[in-house]
């Protein structure tokens, strides 16, 4: 045909080769640098020498031994990552020769419209020590897929990596190392560098820069009020503040506390004035007297005022500084009170004496009945909440301080309750903590949804300019069912963070894959009636939720989809005998996550893996195949469905589509289904640009 064939030898080996495989040598210049190779041509084809590395998608047009071939041969060597030696073009077709990674091989030549393209630098040897947590997945090849695996990171806490080779793909750094007698490549971003050893002679600060990894500090919003004490460091106008202002001002006085966070080993509350709506500054909590604050309670009663009193105070709980009127101003005369709340386990009540409005202690005034604490009947409440408050307490009866216990190693876990009561005006909720044991908590400990906001260190404009300039554009449609390239504009409107969090259906695209909400057997049987094998299966998705970590939501939702609502055969169950899908046997086994249905045959090939994993049952099937989930998707780092899409810590890589409005079609199926539980998602994972 077309092709040109060379006999000739090489390393003392000789035969016929097709001339696409060669390149002509240059003859040797006089300079010492070597000029960079170009392209030769032939007629209309055209090769250059290519150092990348490349994917072939599961569609494609097949392998190709020479590119004068017509048509390609089918392939099963998609979805792993391969070398690109060289590119071709001929006519108006290009490609690229794509070959083992680890071995000379050659794999054949491939359209450059069958793989996804990554440029490589050549590795270098390294010689560094990082460490890595368990369950990190390691690959044969950098840049590597999930068919790619060479093991996974054992052992408890942060691993030793002992990194040997380091090769830069794209804009993401891979490494080559071992351990715990195990190699291959991981991306850096899921490695960290040790923490230096602290050595007993001091040295110069800027000696050596030390980079650490902090949690997300979060704001808690709570309900308390404080006295400053009269030796305090000051007062901050943020807790990023190094050096606070002189808080001598707001000595021996209370305020109200609205906000508290941590920052580093300190916390800090902000303070509020007297009239609620002024914020004043942050406080370090050790400057400090605290107290909980509860909700305030109408009340209509008259009172007389005892003779020794502590007088007539601007805020509840306010000290000398704070009185408007003294004690003896006041000393029996008539309180009218309007409303109280408690502090502590005092009870201050707010009311007008002698034409002057202000709060006296419950303790100073006398009513011709006594004053009792009010105290509502429990009532059935049901809803989960977060337990917001690492430093709080749980407690066996509501309103105690002998029976309370730690609610640390529960921070940040769901509570579900089942009851409400109201105590002087704090809220109490009964409910179950995490490990099924029953207790009180006071409302100001729980949040009905915690949200964590992480800074990218980027601008919108610089992520949205990176993802719209790759070689392969994002997607969009703007007439259904044909596909464009999208703009800039459009980018920068689908990724932006501020907008999304505020719809009620897009916000869920934030919602955290890798935490488990506990929603009740109950719940999840009542949504799974009518879906096929899944019906009735809620003990098993709660209890895959529970072992590997995974929103129980998602992990429905995607059982769903892979099985049709759980009437595929692959979910209903099959055997596979002499290579040959069996379908009326009498075991059968059962694969409702469509894990390894390759698109040549995937009922056989899925009834296959099901039947080596010892999925005859359902439940197995929900509880072996969500670790193979967790594990190959949500822990993977990319725990949500705007870092699956967007991956904001390395934007333009390692991303499940190119769809623009691939997250939001997504969000809104996950919150239909927590509509239709009766649920709300609890855990979000916000990135902030600057």
């Amino acid at each position: 045909d077309k092709s040109i064939y060379l006999y000739g030898s090489v390393n003392g080996k000789s035969g016929w080769v097709s001339k696409a495989y060669l390149v002509d040598t240059a003859k040797p210049t006089p300079t010492p640098t070597p000029k960079p190779s170009t392209p030769t041509t032939n007629n209309k084809l055209t090769v250059s020498s290519l150092n990348g590395v490349a994917q072939i998608n599961a569609k494609n047009n097949g392998l190709f031994t020479t590119v004068y071939d017509k048509t390609g041969k089918p392939t099963k060597e998609v979805q792993k990552t391969f070398a690109v030696t060289k590119e071709a073009s001929l006519g108006g077709n290009k490609f690229y020769l794509v070959k083992d990674y680890n071995s000379p091989t050659l794999i054949g030549w491939v359209k450059q419209g069958d793989v996804i393209y990554n440029n490589a630098k050549s590795p270098v040897n390294v010689m560094q020590t990082y460490t890595v947590k368990p369950g990190t997945k390691l690959y044969s090849v950098p840049w590597g897929t999930y068919k790619q695996e060479a093991g996974a990171v054992s052992g408890t806490g942060n691993q030793t990596f002992k990194a040997t080779k380091q090769q830069q793909i794209d804009k993401s750094i891979y490494l080559f190392g071992t351990v715990n007698g195990k190699s291959g490549w991981v991306s850096k971003a899921y490695l960290a560098v040790p923490a230096a050893p602290k050595k007993a002679v001091a040295q110069p600060k800027t000696a050596v820069k030390a980079y650490t990894v902090t949690k997300p500090q979060t704001t808690q919003t709570v309900s308390k009020i404080a006295q400053v004490k009269p030796n305090n460091t000051g007062i901050r106008a943020s807790v990023y503040e190094k050096t606070a202002k002189n808080g001598a001002k707001y000595a021996d006085r209370t305020f109200y506390v609205t906000k508290e966070r941590a920052h580093g080993n300190e916390t800090y509350v902000l303070l509020n004035n007297t009239s609620h709506n002024i914020p004043l500054g942050w406080f370090n909590v050790k400057d400090l007297n605290v107290q909980n604050l509860g909700k305030e309670v109408k009340t209509t009663q008259k009172y007389t005022v005892n003779k020794s009193n502590n007088g007539l105070s601007m805020v509840p709980w306010g000290t000398k500084n704070q009185v408007i009127l003294t004690g003896n101003n006041i000393a029996q005369g008539t309180f009218n009170a309007t409303k109280q709340v408690s502090v502590g386990k005092d009870v201050y009540l707010y009311g007008t004496i002698n034409n002057r409005t202000g709060w006296v202690n419950a303790k100073d005034l006398t009513a011709p009945t006594a004053v009792k604490p009010t105290t509502s009947a429990a009532k059935d409440y049901n809803y989960t909440y977060v337990i917001k408050n690492g430093n709080g307490y749980y407690y066996v009866t509501p309103n105690s301080d002998t029976a309370k216990y730690s609610l640390k190693a529960f921070n940040e876990q769901p509570f579900a309750v089942v009851k409400e009561q109201v105590i002087n005006g704090q809220t109490w909720y009964y409910g179950k903590l995490s490990n099924g044991k029953l207790a009180w908590i006071k409302s100001t400990d729980l949040a009905k949804e915690l949200i964590k906001y992480n800074q990218t260190g980027m601008t919108l404009n610089q992520v949205a300019q990176i993802q719209a300039g790759l070689q392969y554009k994002p997607q969009v449609q703007r007439v259904p069912g044909k596909w464009t390239d999208a703009n800039f504009n459009d980018v920068k409107h689908a990724m932006d963070t501020k907008r999304l969090a505020q719809d009620p259906a897009l916000k869920y695209q934030f919602l955290r894959l890798d935490q488990p909400q506990n929603i009740s057997i109950d719940k999840i049987n009542q949504f799974l009636k009518g879906k096929g094998v899944l019906e009735n299966q809620g003990a098993a998705f709660n209890k895959a939720a529970q072992m590997y970590g995974i929103n129980e939501v998602y992990l429905i939702s995607h059982a769903l989809l892979e099985t049709g609502n759980g009437t595929s055969q692959l979910a209903k169950g099959a055997d596979v005998v002499n290579n040959k899908v069996v379908t009326n046997s009498n075991t059968k086994y059962h694969n409702v996550f469509g894990i390894a249905a390759y698109d040549n045959d995937p009922l056989r090939e899925g009834i296959k893996y099901a039947k080596q994993a010892g999925w005859d049952t359902v439940s197995k099937a929900i509880v072996g195949g969500a670790k193979f989930i967790g594990n190959s998707y949500v822990k993977a780092g990319q725990n949500t469905l705007y870092k699956m899409r967007w991956n904001p810590a390395h934007p333009g890589t390692h991303q499940y589509a190119t769809d623009v409005d691939w997250a939001n079609i997504n969000a809104k199926i996950i919150k239909g289904y927590y509509d239709k539980i009766g649920e709300v998602g609890k855990y979000f994972d916000i990135p902030q640009y600057k």
